[in-house]
């Protein structure tokens, strides 16, 4: 999915959305968009080859990552772009590629929490913002769902977030009792109003706090 993967590769660059559309020269607005995951009715935007190469140049940390980067998003590219019979084929293509997996007790968690929700329907997956696609990869341990994406599942399965990103592995060991304490789920049930994305802005700045916080004290 080419949301998700732009998605991925922006937060493991470390930049918000408007970070990234502004290194790309294009609004926050049309930005946020290629992110957006696709609903019924509503047309995927698709970035276009000059797009990806910008991308791939910004988030690339060097020249072979970059190219990687650049080849990973064309075959993604190509298979939303290409006719129903072809792809399977490009499937195929793009998981030739690391796409990185969760803890297996992240996924055996969710598998579990998935039960009380069954038989899965529409209104299930436009709850948690995924597709029934998207769901599967992640518990077939062929996707790592992003930070945000982890903290929407959460949210859509009524489920501590703290929880969920601890066993996604997205709260450092050495922060995680303080995420866990009395205080820290008080602070995850204040956040319950909160988007996914803003839920993920709040957490990586405690986190990085916290984890300066530790440092300093050794």
């Amino acid at each position: 999915m080419m949301w998700l993967e732009l998605i991925k590769l922006r937060e493991e660059a470390g930049l918000s959305q408007k970070e990234m559309a502004e290194k790309l020269k294009v609004t926050e607005i049309y930005y946020a968009s290629l992110e957006r995951p696709p609903r019924k009715r509503t047309k995927l935007l698709i970035p276009s080859a000059r797009m990806i190469r910008r991308i791939a140049q910004i988030v690339g940390k060097n020249e072979n990552m970059r190219e990687e980067i650049e080849k990973k998003l064309f075959i993604i590219r190509q298979k939303h772009l290409a006719p129903k019979g072809l792809k399977e084929f490009f499937l195929e293509k793009t998981n030739a590629y690391s796409l990185g997996s969760m803890p297996q007790e992240f996924i055996d968690r969710v598998k579990e929490d998935i039960k009380k929700f069954e038989p899965l329907n529409d209104d299930f997956y436009n709850r948690i913002g995924i597709t029934h696609e998207v769901l599967e990869n992640i518990l077939a341990g062929k996707y790592a769902p992003t930070r945000e994406l982890v903290v929407s599942i959460a949210t859509g399965l009524k489920q501590p977030i703290a929880e969920y990103l601890i066993l996604a592995g997205y709260i450092p060991d050495s922060i995680r009792e303080t995420f866990t304490s009395p205080y820290g789920r008080i602070f995850f049930r204040k956040l319950g109003d909160l988007s996914p994305q803003d839920v993920v802005k709040v957490i990586t700045i405690l986190v990085q706090l916290l984890d300066t916080m530790k440092w300093e004290g050794k």
